[in-house]
Protein backbone atom coordinates (compact mmCIF):
# COMPACT_ATOMS: atom_id res chain seq x y z
CA UNK A 1 0.00 0.00 0.00
CA UNK A 2 2.74 2.33 0.66
CA UNK A 3 4.30 1.46 -2.13
CA UNK A 4 1.81 2.04 -4.10
CA UNK A 5 1.08 5.24 -2.94
CA UNK A 6 4.68 6.18 -3.63
CA UNK A 7 4.40 5.61 -7.13
CA UNK A 8 1.08 7.51 -7.50
CA UNK A 9 3.23 10.37 -5.32
CA UNK A 10 5.97 10.24 -8.12
CA UNK A 11 3.91 10.12 -10.95
CA UNK A 12 1.46 13.67 -9.49
CA UNK A 13 4.92 14.92 -8.84
CA UNK A 14 6.55 14.10 -12.43
CA UNK A 15 3.13 15.93 -14.04
CA UNK A 16 3.65 19.06 -11.76
CA UNK A 17 7.26 19.43 -12.81
CA UNK A 18 6.16 19.19 -16.37
CA UNK A 19 4.37 23.00 -16.19
CA UNK A 20 5.62 26.00 -17.08
CA UNK A 21 8.21 27.67 -14.96
CA UNK A 22 6.13 30.61 -13.64
CA UNK A 23 3.73 27.48 -12.41
CA UNK A 24 6.25 25.77 -10.67
CA UNK A 25 7.69 29.02 -9.07
CA UNK A 26 3.96 29.76 -7.89
CA UNK A 27 3.59 25.95 -5.90
CA UNK A 28 7.24 25.79 -5.11
CA UNK A 29 6.40 24.87 -1.15
CA UNK A 30 4.18 22.41 -1.50
CA UNK A 31 6.92 20.67 -4.36
CA UNK A 32 9.78 21.20 -2.20
CA UNK A 33 7.61 19.70 0.72
CA UNK A 34 7.22 16.36 -1.55
CA UNK A 35 10.22 15.69 -2.26
CA UNK A 36 11.41 16.26 1.34
CA UNK A 37 8.75 13.14 2.15
CA UNK A 38 9.96 11.51 -0.89
CA UNK A 39 13.48 11.47 -0.07
CA UNK A 40 12.06 10.24 3.54
CA UNK A 41 9.74 7.72 2.90
CA UNK A 42 13.08 6.29 0.35
CA UNK A 43 15.57 6.08 3.56
CA UNK A 44 12.66 4.53 6.09
CA UNK A 45 12.08 1.62 3.04
CA UNK A 46 15.62 1.14 2.97
CA UNK A 47 16.05 2.40 -1.11
CA UNK A 48 17.84 5.25 -0.29
CA UNK A 49 21.55 4.05 -1.31
CA UNK A 50 22.13 5.85 -4.87
CA UNK A 51 24.89 8.23 -5.15
CA UNK A 52 22.89 10.72 -6.74
CA UNK A 53 19.50 11.32 -5.33
CA UNK A 54 17.00 12.31 -7.47
CA UNK A 55 14.72 13.96 -5.15
CA UNK A 56 17.91 16.15 -3.74
CA UNK A 57 18.60 17.20 -7.20
CA UNK A 58 15.47 18.44 -7.19
CA UNK A 59 15.32 19.95 -4.48
CA UNK A 60 18.45 21.99 -5.24
CA UNK A 61 17.26 22.46 -8.67
CA UNK A 62 13.49 24.07 -7.45
CA UNK A 63 15.64 26.13 -4.92
CA UNK A 64 17.77 28.15 -7.52
CA UNK A 65 14.08 29.33 -9.76
CA UNK A 66 12.16 29.95 -6.34
CA UNK A 67 14.43 31.02 -3.30
CA UNK A 68 14.36 34.26 -3.40
CA UNK A 69 10.36 33.90 -3.59
CA UNK A 70 10.61 31.88 -0.79
CA UNK A 71 12.99 34.05 1.62
CA UNK A 72 10.06 36.64 1.66
CA UNK A 73 7.07 35.00 3.34
CA UNK A 74 6.63 33.06 6.43
CA UNK A 75 6.00 29.79 4.65
CA UNK A 76 8.50 29.91 2.35
CA UNK A 77 11.14 30.65 5.40
CA UNK A 78 9.10 27.42 6.96
CA UNK A 79 10.06 25.52 4.36
CA UNK A 80 13.40 26.60 4.04
CA UNK A 81 14.17 25.92 7.37
CA UNK A 82 13.09 22.18 7.30
CA UNK A 83 15.19 21.59 4.35
CA UNK A 84 17.59 23.30 6.24
CA UNK A 85 17.19 20.58 9.23
CA UNK A 86 16.77 17.71 6.83
CA UNK A 87 19.96 18.22 5.38
CA UNK A 88 21.69 18.09 8.84
CA UNK A 89 20.11 14.94 9.95
CA UNK A 90 20.35 13.39 7.24
CA UNK A 91 23.72 14.16 6.00
CA UNK A 92 26.78 11.43 5.67
CA UNK A 93 27.66 10.63 9.35
CA UNK A 94 26.39 13.85 10.36
CA UNK A 95 28.78 15.98 8.16
CA UNK A 96 27.16 19.63 7.72
CA UNK A 97 30.16 20.38 5.31
CA UNK A 98 27.48 21.98 2.89
CA UNK A 99 25.77 25.07 2.58
CA UNK A 100 22.75 25.38 4.48
CA UNK A 101 19.63 25.76 1.78
CA UNK A 102 19.06 28.86 2.97
CA UNK A 103 19.62 31.56 5.56
CA UNK A 104 16.24 31.46 8.15
CA UNK A 105 15.53 34.69 6.58
CA UNK A 106 14.18 38.30 8.29
CA UNK A 107 10.78 37.91 9.92
CA UNK A 108 8.11 39.92 8.76
CA UNK A 109 8.09 43.68 9.51
CA UNK A 110 3.99 43.53 10.49
CA UNK A 111 4.89 40.49 12.71
CA UNK A 112 7.22 40.41 15.33
CA UNK A 113 9.26 36.95 15.77
CA UNK A 114 8.56 35.61 19.34
CA UNK A 115 11.01 33.99 21.60
CA UNK A 116 10.86 30.67 20.88
CA UNK A 117 10.90 31.31 16.87
CA UNK A 118 13.76 33.51 17.16
CA UNK A 119 15.47 31.07 19.26
CA UNK A 120 14.86 28.78 15.98
CA UNK A 121 16.20 31.28 13.78
CA UNK A 122 18.99 31.74 15.72
CA UNK A 123 19.96 28.06 15.83
CA UNK A 124 19.45 27.80 11.83
CA UNK A 125 22.61 30.81 11.86
CA UNK A 126 24.64 28.92 14.37
CA UNK A 127 24.25 25.68 12.44
CA UNK A 128 25.28 26.83 8.98
CA UNK A 129 28.27 28.73 11.10
CA UNK A 130 29.17 25.50 12.20
CA UNK A 131 29.10 24.03 9.11
CA UNK A 132 31.61 26.89 7.49
CA UNK A 133 33.86 26.20 10.43
CA UNK A 134 34.03 22.37 9.43
CA UNK A 135 35.29 23.33 5.74
CA UNK A 136 36.98 25.67 7.15
CA UNK A 137 39.16 23.26 9.52
CA UNK A 138 39.44 20.30 6.67
CA UNK A 139 40.44 23.22 4.09
CA UNK A 140 43.15 24.33 6.48
CA UNK A 141 44.13 20.60 7.88
CA UNK A 142 44.86 19.29 3.92
CA UNK A 143 46.33 22.72 3.22
CA UNK A 144 48.94 21.94 6.15
CA UNK A 145 49.31 18.11 5.01
CA UNK A 146 50.27 18.67 1.42
CA UNK A 147 52.75 21.15 2.20
CA UNK A 148 54.75 22.58 3.84
CA UNK A 149 53.69 26.43 3.86
CA UNK A 150 55.45 28.87 6.48
CA UNK A 151 51.80 30.37 7.66
CA UNK A 152 49.72 26.65 7.57
CA UNK A 153 50.09 26.22 11.29
CA UNK A 154 48.84 29.57 12.15
CA UNK A 155 45.73 29.02 9.68
CA UNK A 156 45.06 26.11 11.27
CA UNK A 157 45.09 27.99 14.82
CA UNK A 158 42.91 30.39 13.32
CA UNK A 159 40.55 27.95 11.97
CA UNK A 160 40.18 25.95 15.43
CA UNK A 161 39.44 29.05 17.90
CA UNK A 162 36.92 30.00 14.89
CA UNK A 163 35.49 26.24 15.40
CA UNK A 164 35.63 26.62 19.25
CA UNK A 165 34.09 29.83 19.31
CA UNK A 166 31.18 28.22 17.55
CA UNK A 167 30.25 25.36 19.97
CA UNK A 168 30.72 27.58 22.72
CA UNK A 169 27.86 29.66 20.87
CA UNK A 170 25.69 26.47 20.48
CA UNK A 171 26.59 26.00 24.20
CA UNK A 172 25.24 29.34 25.20
CA UNK A 173 22.06 29.19 23.02
CA UNK A 174 21.17 26.17 24.84
CA UNK A 175 21.18 28.23 27.95
CA UNK A 176 18.82 31.23 26.88
CA UNK A 177 15.87 28.68 25.43
CA UNK A 178 12.06 29.68 26.65
CA UNK A 179 9.99 26.88 28.12
CA UNK A 180 8.86 26.07 24.71
CA UNK A 181 11.97 24.58 23.50
CA UNK A 182 13.57 23.17 26.62
CA UNK A 183 13.67 19.50 26.98
CA UNK A 184 11.71 17.74 30.08
CA UNK A 185 14.30 15.80 31.93
CA UNK A 186 12.57 13.07 33.84
CA UNK A 187 14.71 10.74 36.20
CA UNK A 188 14.86 6.90 35.14
CA UNK A 189 13.49 4.92 37.81
CA UNK A 190 9.72 7.05 37.20
CA UNK A 191 9.74 4.59 34.03
CA UNK A 192 12.12 1.45 34.98
CA UNK A 193 10.02 -1.01 32.27
CA UNK A 194 10.72 0.81 29.70
CA UNK A 195 12.35 -1.15 27.31
CA UNK A 196 14.47 0.19 25.36
CA UNK A 197 15.73 2.85 28.50
CA UNK A 198 16.02 0.06 31.12
CA UNK A 199 19.28 -1.19 30.50
CA UNK A 200 21.17 1.94 29.98
CA UNK A 201 20.13 5.94 29.87
CA UNK A 202 19.83 7.32 33.86
CA UNK A 203 17.95 10.41 32.51
CA UNK A 204 14.76 10.12 30.02
CA UNK A 205 14.18 13.21 28.02
CA UNK A 206 11.01 14.14 26.83
CA UNK A 207 10.17 16.43 24.46
CA UNK A 208 7.09 18.80 23.24
CA UNK A 209 6.20 17.33 19.88
CA UNK A 210 8.14 15.13 17.36
CA UNK A 211 9.37 18.78 15.55
CA UNK A 212 10.71 19.81 19.18
CA UNK A 213 12.71 16.35 19.07
CA UNK A 214 13.99 16.98 15.37
CA UNK A 215 15.17 20.62 16.18
CA UNK A 216 17.16 19.15 19.29
CA UNK A 217 18.17 15.96 16.50
CA UNK A 218 19.60 18.56 14.07
CA UNK A 219 21.60 20.19 17.31
CA UNK A 220 23.25 17.39 18.82
CA UNK A 221 23.93 16.20 15.16
CA UNK A 222 26.21 19.30 14.03
CA UNK A 223 27.60 19.43 17.31
CA UNK A 224 28.84 15.99 17.33
CA UNK A 225 30.34 16.33 14.07
CA UNK A 226 31.87 19.66 14.97
CA UNK A 227 33.75 18.50 18.20
CA UNK A 228 34.95 15.84 16.35
CA UNK A 229 36.61 17.99 13.57
CA UNK A 230 38.05 20.27 15.97
CA UNK A 231 39.59 17.01 18.06
CA UNK A 232 40.59 15.67 14.65
CA UNK A 233 42.59 19.04 13.66
CA UNK A 234 44.17 19.43 17.25
CA UNK A 235 45.57 16.06 16.74
CA UNK A 236 46.84 16.33 12.97
CA UNK A 237 48.29 20.29 13.68
CA UNK A 238 48.75 21.05 17.62
CA UNK A 239 48.24 24.82 18.43
CA UNK A 240 51.43 26.76 18.84
CA UNK A 241 50.18 29.95 20.83
CA UNK A 242 47.32 28.69 22.65
CA UNK A 243 47.76 28.62 26.49
CA UNK A 244 45.97 25.27 26.98
CA UNK A 245 48.26 22.52 26.24
CA UNK A 246 46.81 20.18 23.58
CA UNK A 247 45.85 17.09 25.59
CA UNK A 248 43.84 19.19 28.02
CA UNK A 249 42.00 20.80 24.90
CA UNK A 250 41.45 17.21 23.31
CA UNK A 251 40.18 15.70 27.28
CA UNK A 252 38.04 18.93 27.16
CA UNK A 253 36.76 18.52 24.24
CA UNK A 254 35.86 14.41 24.32
CA UNK A 255 34.26 15.08 27.88
CA UNK A 256 31.73 17.72 25.58
CA UNK A 257 31.54 14.61 22.72
CA UNK A 258 30.63 12.17 25.68
CA UNK A 259 27.52 14.25 27.06
CA UNK A 260 26.61 14.83 23.07
CA UNK A 261 26.44 10.92 23.29
CA UNK A 262 24.50 10.68 26.17
CA UNK A 263 21.76 13.33 25.34
CA UNK A 264 21.59 10.98 22.68
CA UNK A 265 20.86 8.21 24.18
CA UNK A 266 18.52 10.17 26.88
CA UNK A 267 16.38 10.58 24.28
CA UNK A 268 15.15 6.95 22.65
CA UNK A 269 12.35 6.46 25.12
CA UNK A 270 10.40 9.35 23.37
CA UNK A 271 11.56 9.16 20.20
CA UNK A 272 10.52 5.39 20.32
CA UNK A 273 7.13 5.97 21.54
CA UNK A 274 7.65 4.82 24.85
CA UNK A 275 6.74 8.10 26.79
CA UNK A 276 4.46 11.21 25.91
CA UNK A 277 5.69 14.53 25.87
CA UNK A 278 5.26 14.63 30.12
CA UNK A 279 6.97 11.62 30.71
CA UNK A 280 4.30 9.21 30.99
CA UNK A 281 4.32 5.71 29.85
CA UNK A 282 3.02 5.09 26.32
CA UNK A 283 1.08 1.50 25.55
CA UNK A 284 2.31 -0.86 23.18
CA UNK A 285 1.98 0.09 19.07
CA UNK A 286 3.05 4.18 19.42
CA UNK A 287 6.32 3.46 18.07
CA UNK A 288 7.27 6.43 15.90
CA UNK A 289 8.77 5.97 12.35
CA UNK A 290 9.95 9.89 12.49
CA UNK A 291 11.25 9.28 15.76
CA UNK A 292 12.68 6.11 14.64
CA UNK A 293 14.47 7.69 11.85
CA UNK A 294 15.47 10.56 13.87
CA UNK A 295 17.16 7.99 16.46
CA UNK A 296 18.76 6.25 13.08
CA UNK A 297 20.52 9.60 12.50
CA UNK A 298 21.56 10.35 16.00
CA UNK A 299 23.15 6.91 16.32
CA UNK A 300 25.02 6.72 13.87
CA UNK A 301 26.55 9.91 15.08
CA UNK A 302 27.15 8.92 18.50
CA UNK A 303 28.74 5.31 16.86
CA UNK A 304 31.40 7.33 15.86
CA UNK A 305 32.56 8.18 19.07
CA UNK A 306 35.73 6.93 20.34
CA UNK A 307 36.31 5.78 24.04
CA UNK A 308 32.49 5.22 24.48
CA UNK A 309 31.97 2.62 27.42
CA UNK A 310 31.86 -1.05 25.49
CA UNK A 311 28.32 -1.08 27.67
CA UNK A 312 27.08 2.18 26.31
CA UNK A 313 28.31 1.11 22.53
CA UNK A 314 26.46 -2.00 22.70
CA UNK A 315 23.12 -0.76 24.23
CA UNK A 316 23.11 1.53 21.49
CA UNK A 317 23.73 -1.20 18.58
CA UNK A 318 20.96 -3.13 20.35
CA UNK A 319 19.09 0.09 19.77
CA UNK A 320 19.60 0.04 15.79
CA UNK A 321 18.77 -3.59 15.66
CA UNK A 322 15.44 -2.25 17.28
CA UNK A 323 15.09 0.38 14.85
CA UNK A 324 15.48 -1.94 11.82
CA UNK A 325 13.28 -4.92 13.11
CA UNK A 326 10.50 -2.88 14.92
CA UNK A 327 10.84 0.89 13.63
CA UNK A 328 11.11 -0.27 10.03
CA UNK A 329 13.66 1.40 8.88
CA UNK A 330 15.68 -1.74 7.35
CA UNK A 331 19.07 0.45 6.61
CA UNK A 332 19.91 0.32 10.45
CA UNK A 333 20.52 -3.45 10.14
CA UNK A 334 23.16 -2.68 7.23
CA UNK A 335 24.73 0.09 9.81
CA UNK A 336 24.32 -2.15 12.82
CA UNK A 337 26.83 -4.60 10.60
CA UNK A 338 28.93 -1.98 9.63
CA UNK A 339 29.56 -1.12 12.96
CA UNK A 340 29.80 -4.30 14.17
CA UNK A 341 32.49 -5.24 11.64
CA UNK A 342 34.80 -2.02 12.20
CA UNK A 343 34.46 -3.15 16.24
CA UNK A 344 36.12 -6.60 15.32
CA UNK A 345 38.65 -5.23 12.64
CA UNK A 346 39.69 -2.92 15.82
CA UNK A 347 39.46 -6.12 18.33
CA UNK A 348 36.91 -3.99 20.51
CA UNK A 349 34.97 -6.16 22.82
CA UNK A 350 31.31 -5.42 22.63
Amino acid sequence: MADSAYGQALNLLSKALQQQQHDIENQCEVLLATLVMLQLYELIAGSDRRKQNPHIAGIEALLKIARPRLETNSTGRRVLHAIDMQRIISGPRGDPREEPAASPGPPSPNKPQSRAASCKSQLVMLLAQAAKAVRELHRCVSSVKASSHADGPSMVDKAITAAVAVDQSLELWTGSLPPALRIRCISQPQVVDCQSASAYPKWLYAFHNLQHAGMWTAFWCTRCTLLQEIIAALRACPPSTSAISQSQQIDRLQGELRTVVDDICNSTSYMFGEIDNSGNLQGSGTNKVLGSYFMLQLLNRALTVPNIPSTQRAWMLAQLERIGRVGGIRYALTLRNSFLTIDDEVGTCI
